[in-house]
C-alpha cells in the first residue's frame, strides 16, 4: 500500500464538486489498495461556501474512503486580488498543514496555478520523495495568449521562471492535453526537461457512473423531448474564451436558411450570458434556448438525449497543443454525434470520427457543419455516436487512473527483492589495502551465498592479482569469486569488464582503496528494495597507516576546501542526488542508462550518473549508509590525483559537459584570476594580485583554522596545512587547464581529420 498526496487546491466535497477528475482517480488508487489524501481550499471554487469559518486552521473529511484535508483560506468571488490573496494562503499555510500527517510514498501536485505545484515539489524534497506534477494548463502561455500580456511583463517573465523551475525539478510531467512535449519544445527547453519523463493523461468520464444518472438522475425538460426539432446542446460556461456568439450567429443562419428546424439548447452561466440574450432578442433568435446551470448530475440525462453535441471555443495559438475539454468526454460517453467549431492538433472528434468540426471559426461554417450532421441518415448518425462511444472507453477514469498509477510506481523504482548481489572491484597496483578490503568482504552480515564477488585487474605490476586469485582459491562461502583482467588498464573499462561478467540483479561498486563495514551491503539491499534503483551513502576519508604526516593529510582531505562539496564525503539527511561514491545499482539500470564512457578516466561517475538520471532514474542518499576511502599515502601521491583530476575536468568538457558543476570550475577561476592579476601587475598594477591573495589568505588561513579545532589529534606536520591547501588548488587548477588545451587539440584534430575524409571523398 501506498501513501499518496494530492495538492489539489480547487478539490471539494461531493456535493460541490465540479472537477472530477481529482476525486475519481483518487477513488481508483483506494480501490488498489493506497491510501490517498487530498488536500485542497475550504473555499469552494465558484460558490459562496467556505468549509471554515472560524480560525481553525484545516479540517479533514471523508468521502468515498478519501480523506480530505481542507486548509483554511480566505473567500472569493471574482478573479480579481480576493483570489490570489486565497490561493497564496493555501500556499503558505499547506506547507505546515502537512507536518500533521503520515510521510507519504509520492506526491501529485495538480497545476491549475504554478504555486501548487511549486508546493508540491518543495513538500517532495523535504520527505525525500517524488513529485508528479499535472499539467492543465499552460502558464504563463495562457495569460499572454488570452489577456494579451506582454511576454515582457515583469509578472509574466517570473511565471516563466516558476513554470521552467517545476517543469526541471518534477519527476514526473503528466499533461492533460496531449501536445505537452510540443509545448516543452516550442520553449526550447528539450536540453532542460527529459522527454521520457512527459506523460499524457487525458481528462476522462466515470462511464459506469454515467450511465447510472443518465438513466436515475433525469431532467426533465420538454425542449429535449420535442419531435421533429434537430437538438444541438452546449453544456459548459458562457465566457468570451467560448465563443459562443458564432453559434449564436449559427442558428440565426439556419433559423432564416434551413429547411430543418433546429433548437440550441446552452446550458451553463457566464459573464456572457446576458449579452448574448439581448442580442437573440433584439435579432429575433428564437431556436436559442438559454438553460442557466444546472447541476452536474444532470448532464449526462442531458447530453444523451440530444440529437448532437456542440463544442465551442474560440481559436487561440494554444490549440497546437490539443485540448482536453471535460465536456468532450461526457459526450462522448453519451454516444451522439459531435460538433466543434474549432479545429485543434490531436482532435478526438476528427481522430475517432465522430462527428463534424466546422472548416473556419465563422457562424456559416458551423451552420453547415450541422447541417451536415443533420443531413445524414439516422443510421449514419447512430454510426457516429457508436465511434464516440467507443472512444470514451478509452477515457474510462479506472483505465486513466491506472495510467496515473504506472507514472507513479515509475517515479518510486522497483520493490522486487534483490536475489544475488555482484560485488564488483577493480584495482591496479593496490597490494598494500587489498587485503583488507578482502577481510571485509568476509565480514559482510548479508548472506554470503548471496553475493558474487567480481575482481578485476588493471594488469598490475605488484602482486594485486596473485592476491586475488589466492582469494578466489581460497574457502569462501560466497556464491562465486571470480577474477578478470583489464588489459585497457583505466578505470571505466574496468567497470565495464566487472558489470559484462557478473551475473546479479543488483552490483555494487567498491574501490580497491577502500573499506567497507560489515553492513555495508545489507543496507544498500535494504535502500533498494524499499523502491530505490540506484543508492549510496556518504563516503568519509580515513588513513591506511596512521603517522603525523598521513594525519595532516587526511585533515586537508577531509575538508571541503581542500576536496569538494560532493554530498557523499560528509553526513547528509536522506534525499536525491546528483551522484554518488560506492554506490549499489539495479542491473536494468546499467541496461538502459548504458554502461561506462570509456573516453573518461577520472571522471566516469560523473558522467555514467548523469546519464542515469537522464534516463529517468534517481539516486538516492541514504545517510545510514557508509563507505570509506584511504587517503593517499604521500604527498606526491595526493597531488598527482589532484592534478589527474583537474585534467579529466579540464577534457570532459568536450565530452559530457552537462555531467559537471559549476564547482568543479572553482579552482580553475582562481588559477585563472592569478595569471590575469599577475600579468596586470607585470604591465600596470599589483593592487589586484594582492586584494585576491589577501581574501585568499584570509579564507585560507580561516578553514585551516577550523580544520585544527576540530581535529582531536593535532602534532606539528599540521601547520603545513594552509600551504597544502593551496597547492592542491593551484595543481588542481592548472590540471583543469592542461585539460581543456588538449580537449581543444584533440577536437579540432577530430574536425581537420573528418574535414580531410569529406574531401576525400568528394
Amino acid at each position: 500500500m501506498k501513501n499518496i498526496w494530492i495538492f489539489s487546491v480547487f478539490s471539494a466535497p461531493p456535493e460541490y464538486e465540479m472537477r472530477y477528475r481529482t476525486s475519481k482517480m483518487a477513488q481508483e488508487f483506494v480501490k488498489n489498495g493506497d491510501k490517498v489524501t487530498i488536500f485542497a481550499s475550504s473555499a469552494i471554487h465558484n460558490t459562496n461556501t467556505n468549509l471554515i469559518n472560524d480560525r481553525t486552521p484545516y479540517i479533514v473529511q471523508t468521502y468515498n474512503d478519501v480523506d480530505y484535508v481542507f486548509v483554511r483560506c480566505s473567500d472569493y468571488k471574482t478573479n480579481g486580488p480576493d483570489r490570489i490573496a486565497s490561493l497564496l494562503e493555501f500556499y503558505f499555510r499547506l506547507r505546515h498543514v502537512v507536518d500533521s500527517f503520515d510521510k507519504p510514498d509520492c506526491i501529485v501536485a495538480e497545476s491549475p496555478y504554478p504555486t501548487v505545484a511549486h508546493s508540491g515539489i518543495l513538500a517532495a524534497r523535504k520527505y525525500g520523495v517524488p513529485c508528479v506534477t499535472e499539467i492543465r494548463d499552460l502558464w504563463p502561455e495562457s495569460i499572454i495568449v488570452y489577456q494579451g500580456y506582454s511576454r515582457h511583463n515583469p509578472m509574466i517573465l517570473a511565471l516563466d521562471m516558476l513554470e521552467r523551475w517545476i517543469y526541471q525539478k518534477s519527476d514526473a510531467l503528466v499533461f492533460t492535453m496531449p501536445g505537452g512535449w510540443d509545448y516543452i519544445k516550442s520553449r526550447n527547453w528539450e536540453h532542460l526537461v527529459r522527454k521520457d519523463k512527459v506523460f499524457h493523461i487525458n481528462n476522462g468520464v466515470d462511464l459506469a457512473e454515467f450511465d447510472d444518472e443518465s438513466r436515475t438522475v433525469v431532467y426533465h425538460d420538454t425542449d429535449l423531448e420535442e419531435e421533429g426539432i434537430f437538438t444541438i446542446v452546449y453544456s459548459g460556461s458562457i465566457r468570451l474564451v467560448n465563443d459562443l456568439r458564432l453559434v449564436v450567429d449559427a442558428a440565426q443562419i439556419l433559423q432564416n436558411e434551413s429547411r430543418h428546424r433546429y433548437r440550441f439548447l446552452l446550458f451553463g452561466d457566464g459573464d456572457q450570458r446576458p449579452i448574448l440574450e439581448s442580442h437573440c432578442r433584439q435579432q429575433g433568435i428564437d431556436n436559442v434556448v438559454f438553460k442557466g446551470f444546472v447541476e452536474k448530475r444532470f448532464i449526462p440525462s442531458i447530453v444523451c438525449r440530444a440529437d448532437a453535441n456542440l463544442i465551442s471555443v474560440a481559436a487561440s495559438s494554444l490549440g497546437r497543443f490539443g485540448n482536453s475539454w471535460n465536456k468532450m468526454f461526457e459526450y462522448l460517453a453519451a454516444g451522439k454525434p459531435i460538433i466543434s467549431n474549432c479545429r485543434n492538433e490531436y482532435d478526438l472528434i476528427e481522430e475517432f470520427n465522430c462527428g463534424v468540426v466546422s472548416s473556419s471559426q465563422d457562424g456559416r461554417s458551423i451552420a453547415k457543419a450541422i447541417e451536415e450532421v443533420a443531413s445524414l441518415s439516422p443510421i449514419a448518425r447512430q454510426t457516429l455516436g457508436i465511434r464516440a462511444r467507443r472512444a470514451a472507453q478509452e477515457f474510462d477514469f479506472p483505465r486513466l487512473a491506472q495510467r496515473l498509477r504506472t507514472v507513479i510506481k515509475g517515479t518510486m523504482g522497483s520493490e522486487e527483492p534483490v536475489e544475488l548481489v555482484s560485488l564488483c572491484t577493480i584495482a591496479y597496483n593496490e597490494e598494500e589495502t587489498i587485503e583488507d578490503l578482502f577481510e571485509a568482504f568476509k565480514a559482510q552480515d548479508f548472506p554470503h551465498h548471496l553475493i558474487e564477488i567480481v575482481l578485476v585487474d588493471g594488469a598490475s605490476t605488484d602482486g594485486t592479482k596473485a592476491m586475488m586469485e589466492q582469494f578466489a582459491a581460497s574457502d569462501h562461502d560466497f556464491y562465486d569469486v571470480k577474477v578478470l583482467d583489464n588489459p585497457k588498464r583505466v578505470q571505466p573499462s574496468g567497470w565495464n569488464v566487472a558489470i559484462n561478467n557478473s551475473r546479479g540483479d543488483v552490483i555494487v561498486r567498491v574501490d580497491a582503496h577502500a573499506y567497507i563495514p560489515a553492513d555495508f551491503i545489507r543496507k544498500n539491499v535494504e535502500t533498494l528494495e524499499r523502491g530505490e534503483d540506484v543508492c549510496g551513502g556518504v563516503r568519509p576519508v580515513r588513513l591506511h597507516q596512521v603517522t603525523p604526516w598521513t594525519q595532516t593529510l587526511l585533515l586537508a582531505e577531509s575538508s571541503i576546501f581542500g576536496s569538494s562539496v560532493a554530498v557523499y564525503r560528509r553526513d547528509v539527511n536522506p534525499g536525491y542526488v546528483s551522484s554518488i561514491f560506492h554506490g549499489a545499482y539495479r542491473r536494468e539500470v546499467f541496461e538502459k542508462a548504458g554502461l561506462f564512457d570509456e573516453r573518461l578516466i577520472r571522471t566516469e561517475d560523473n558522467e555514467i550518473h548523469y546519464r542515469i538520471r537522464k534516463a529517468g532514474y534517481r539516486i538516492k542518499m541514504n545517510p545510514l549508509i557508509h563507505s570509506y576511502q584511504y587517503v593517499r599515502s604521500t604527498f606526491r601521491k595526493m597531488i598527482r590525483q589532484k592534478e589527474h583530476n583537474g585534467y579529466w575536468i579540464g577534457r570532459t568538457l568536450f565530452i559530457s559537459p552537462w555531467c559537471l558543476r559549476p564547482y568543479h570550475m572553482v579552482p580553475l577561476l582562481f588559477v585563472l584570476a592569478l595569471i590575469g592579476s599577475l600579468v596586470l601587475g607585470l604591465t600596470c598594477s599589483w593592487l589586484p594580485i594582492i586584494a585576491l591573495m589577501a581574501v585568499y589568505l584570509v579564507v585560507n588561513l580561516a578553514v585551516s583554522a577550523h580544520s585544527l579545532i576540530k581535529t582531536r589529534q593535532r602534532n606539528r606536520t599540521m601547520i603545513a596545512l594552509p600551504l597544502i591547501f593551496f597547492i592542491m588548488h593551484i595543481v588542481y587548477g592548472w590540471g583543469t587547464i592542461v585539460g581543456i588545451v588538449s580537449g581543444a587539440f584533440r577536437a579540432l584534430r577530430q574536425r581537420l581529420a573528418g574535414s580531410g575524409a569529406e574531401v576525400q571523398e568528394t
